[in-house]
């Protein structure tokens, strides 16, 4: 059952990059419908989810890379879950803020800043579960990988 909630969420978390990678190609082009204004506005309120899940599992991927945490499987399935579910939230809240940033009623420059490191949370996220549950998984990666998106994390914030 597990294994079929990951591969479903999985999937999802795939679908959530490649509508992102489009809506960020065609930005320019991109007209929100008015009904659609509500989930725009909704970021602010969303955003704080993903962030506190992102930080507990990063921290998780940094300081668990111990041979004692490694052995233990529910260690690494809660890991890998907490890690899933930020990650998925975090793709939605980009998706809402890109929808929000549309609206035009922010200042350019940190609107730029915001949008681009928010968008790589996303992105080192989802490559951090990728590799997570591959076999290429490496201690070096989780804690470069995990710091990485902290860093990311805590510039997104402050451009916000």
């Amino acid at each position: 059952m597990q294994e079929r909630l990951h591969s479903y969420a999985g999937n999802f978390l795939f679908a959530l990059n490649i509508f992102i990678i489009f809506i960020l190609l065609f930005e320019s082009n991109l007209e929100i419908p008015v009904w659609l204004h509500p989930f725009g506005r909704m970021h602010l309120l969303l955003l704080h989810f993903p962030i506190v899940l992102l930080l507990i599992s990063m921290g998780l991927e940094i300081f668990g890379t111990r041979t004692s945490f490694k052995t233990q499987p529910f260690y690494q399935e809660f890991t890998s879950l907490v890690l899933l579910v930020g990650v998925i939230s975090a793709g939605i809240t980009v998706i809402m803020g890109l929808f929000l940033s549309r609206e035009g009623d922010y200042g350019l420059d940190i609107l730029s800043w915001h949008k681009w490191f928010g968008v790589s949370v996303f992105f080192l996220g989802s490559i951090i579960y990728a590799i997570r549950i591959s076999d290429k998984y490496k201690t070096v990666m989780a804690k470069v990988g995990g710091s990485a998106t902290i860093v990311c994390l805590l510039l997104t914030g402050h451009f916000g």
